[in-house]
């Protein structure tokens, strides 16, 4: 027993579910500070274990290779991505069946990754799909509801349908604003999207009109130096440019200089995260040489302790796999073009989620080249 839980600590026998558990949120914490590589790299060395332990059509399996699949998106590679989650659709079609909320997730997922591919109108399609079944299964008010019907907006305008996305984005706002309330981040974001998409159409004026009362908004809701209030600011001076005001160039200068405050300040958390992370590993180090003393030489306290196998490591325990990518929410949007940029901000999801209620919202955001 005390040799099982050495190895396990030194990470020799990481098929431990609680373990399995760590690594993949480990893997998820990876991409989501901005090195998706890295949590593929990872989420790639979990699912083998996984499956390994738990078998190919284990949930937390299933979910380990959803997960992996949306960091290869975020990698910058659609197409691998769609590989690797096709054949998660057919297992939870077949396990699951096509009304489970993983299954609806993962076409929700699919579908993004089928636009990011290069192909909106097939991701329109999906969505529209999608739309059907979550009407009919979740109601028209609930969240995830609203969520497709954001996302199917914002791929019909990517397909060409510009009139089209901006019905959508009007009808789907005036329900937000009702259910959400006006204040809610996604009410404030349909808005930012159909200010762009009117401009769009309509010209800079129609998208100045939206976009002078939001960030008003936007600024007493989230707060001034919110990341929403500052895409509003860039936005605003955008379209600002296009009409040849000159306060676009000032708005700019005053919006590099929050942005680079902000950088400065992030910078310097991280430092000093760093450096308590150094700190704690030089402590963990000095610990474990002394524990490789001989039994003799060692405090009296550690040779009394005995390490005990956790009830939660029987491999046979159900310890789930959280939900660690937002399962209705499409990995990152795709490159922007010349009018305008999508932008994907994940929801903040409680690692200890299981189930499937997570609902953000399809965003895009303006950072063209004046």
């Amino acid at each position: 027993m005390r040799r099982f839980g050495l190895a396990r600590l030194r990470g020799r026998l990481p098929c431990c579910p609680a373990t399995l558990g760590t690594r993949a949120n480990l893997a998820y914490w990876r991409g989501h500070a901005g090195d998706p590589v890295a949590a593929v790299a990872a989420f790639e060395q979990v699912l083998a274990d996984q499956i390994q332990v738990l078998g190919p059509d284990h949930p937390d399996t299933l979910r380990i290779r959803h997960n992996l699949a949306h960091s290869r998106g975020q990698a910058g590679d659609p197409a691998g991505a769609i590989t690797a989650l096709a054949p998660v659709l057919d297992a939870y079609l077949r396990l699951l069946g096509p009304e489970h909320p993983d299954t609806l997730h993962t076409r929700d997922n699919l579908a993004h990754l089928r636009g990011s591919a290069g192909d909106p109108a097939v991701a329109a399609d999906a969505y529209r799909q999608l739309l059907t079944d979550r009407l009919r299964i979740l109601g028209p008010e609930h969240r995830n509801t609203l969520t497709t019907r954001q996302n199917l907006a914002y791929w019909l305008s990517h397909a060409g349908d510009l009139a089209g996305a901006i019905a959508a984005y009007e009808e789907v706002l005036a329900d937000q604003v009702r259910i959400l309330g006006p204040d809610h981040p996604y009410s404030l974001r349909t808005r930012f999207d159909l200010a762009s998409r009117l401009g769009l159409a309509h010209g800079a004026a129609a998208a100045l009109d939206v976009l002078g009362p939001l960030l008003a908004d936007t600024r007493r809701a989230l707060g001034p130096n919110h990341p929403e209030a500052l895409d509003t600011r860039h936005q605003i001076a955008r379209w600002q440019a296009k009409v040849g005001d000159p306060a676009a160039v000032h708005a700019l200068g005053q919006l590099l200089a929050t942005r680079s405050a902000s950088l400065a300040l992030t910078i310097h958390k991280q430092l000093a995260h760093e450096r308590t992370s150094t700190t704690r590993n030089l402590r963990h180090r000095d610990h474990t040489t002394k524990s490789s003393l001989p039994r003799t030489s060692r405090p009296t306290h550690l040779a009394r302790m005995e390490i005990r196998r956790p009830a939660s490591c029987d491999v046979t325990s159900s310890v789930k796999t959280p939900w660690l990518v937002p399962p209705t929410h499409p990995a990152p949007r795709p490159h922007q073009d010349t009018d305008s940029s999508a932008r994907a901000r994940p929801e903040s999801t409680s690692p200890s989620q299981t189930a499937a209620t997570s609902d953000v919202v399809g965003i895009t955001a303006a950072a063209t080249t004046l």
